[in-house]
């Protein structure tokens, strides 16, 4: 039987699912035109995920050097955990009556850059990662 949840393989290609069900329909209302994400404009869910963010090429160039792939599955499982956190209790769209009240548009190219280092970590370690469900 598959999990979907703890550190497997499943649970992180569900959060990854996820994040590009929301990016898809985020980017349906908003254009990115720059990837500069303003701190003002994110609460401590999102920054908790940008920090796991920026650690990106640390974890890449570490697991190379020291021959451990495995280093990164575990940085997709911890990215997954602070993502589900942000998923669970932020939105990126916010609607009224089936209409958008408001876009969170650094919020949205937080989950773009989430979904970038989720498909590299997924080319490295030669997993084909799948969007729908």
């Amino acid at each position: 039987m598959l999990s979907f949840t703890g550190n497997t393989l499943t649970y992180i290609m569900y959060s990854y699912v996820r994040i590009c069900s929301i990016v898809k329909k985020a980017l349906a209302y908003v254009t990115i035109e720059d990837t500069y994400i303003n701190p003002d404009e994110l609460n401590d869910n999102d920054m908790a995920l940008m920090k796991y963010l920026v650690r990106f090429n640390e974890v890449i160039l570490k697991a190379i050097d020291d021959n451990m792939i495995h280093q990164i599955c575990q940085y997709l499982y911890e990215i997954a955990n602070v993502g589900n956190v942000l998923l669970k209790n932020e939105r990126c769209l916010h609607f009224d009556n089936d209409k958008i009240n408001k876009i969170y548009t650094d919020r949205v190219k937080l989950f773009c850059i989430l979904k970038n280092i989720y498909e590299t970590c997924f080319g490295i370690i030669g997993v084909k990662p799948i969007e729908i469900i």
